[in-house]
């Protein structure tokens, strides 16, 4: 009986994480039916636990080409330490540098678990941007840069996800912002840098316990004006297991 629960549980956890997968790449896909020019878009990402601490939070983006409707490339930076170097109950190495290992979104979705995820929007973006976050992904994927939580900008002893997805296209320092703080942070730096452009300005609600996806409605702090911050697009995501910074 309770292996039966688990498995029931789990399945709908994957249910949820891949209507929310379906539903981003369709509404990304429809934009620019019948173009046959590159066009390009970025969705970001946070998790934070229930505790709020900075070791259980995480930012982590999506960068996706598109030509004629279809996504023809994906590039997710999603950098984490490497799974052994995680102690029991997620916790971090707080100063040491450690191998670290970039995830897709799809495997930072379950490595979420129980943790509010949040979609800060999807984004048009230039195609500086898309290939900045492709030259991220592969230095990254290189071994060169290990991974350290307590991580300053433009360091290269190590990066934490944060300065690891701003440095797509440079870097700044956040100071003690983790988790939809720290995202905000990269969504402003990019807007600031003029490399991207908001399409999307609907809140949506998702609960993993939930079959189906709940109505869009409208959002109160869409990013229209660069300045403008906190909380701004896509609120929660609930599943039910543990997960990591």
């Amino acid at each position: 009986m309770i292996m039966l629960r688990i498995l029931f549980r789990y399945s709908v956890v994957l249910l949820g994480m891949f209507s929310m997968l379906s539903q981003a790449e369709s509404s990304l896909s429809e934009l620019k039916q019948g173009s046959q020019q590159p066009q390009y878009f970025a969705e970001f990402y946070s998790y934070e636990g229930n505790l709020g601490l900075p070791s259980g939070t995480h930012t982590f983006g999506r960068f996706v080409k598109i030509v004629n409707g279809k996504a023809v490339e994906k590039i997710d930076i999603s950098w984490l330490p490497q799974p052994e170097y995680i102690g029991n109950f997620n916790r971090m190495p707080l100063f040491t540098a450690v191998p670290g290992k970039n995830h897709t979104l799809e495997e930072t979705l379950l490595i979420a678990g129980n943790k509010t995820v949040t979609q800060h929007g999807k984004f048009s973006i230039d195609e500086s941007l898309f290939e900045g976050a492709r030259k991220r992904k592969d230095f990254l994927e290189s071994g060169k840069l290990p991974y350290k939580m307590l991580a300053a900008a433009n360091s290269d002893t190590g990066v934490n996800c944060i300065h690891a997805l701003l440095g797509a296209v440079g870097d700044i320092p956040t100071g003690s912002k983790n988790g939809k703080s720290a995202t905000d942070a990269v969504v402003e730096y990019f807007l600031s840098k003029h490399l991207m452009r908001p399409i999307d300005d609907r809140a949506i609600e998702i609960d993993r316990n939930r079959q189906s996806l709940p109505r869009a409605k409208p959002n109160k702090d869409s990013h229209s004006e660069p300045k403008k911050e906190r909380n701004f697009l896509f609120p929660k995501i609930r599943s039910i297991f543990a997960g990591k910074r």
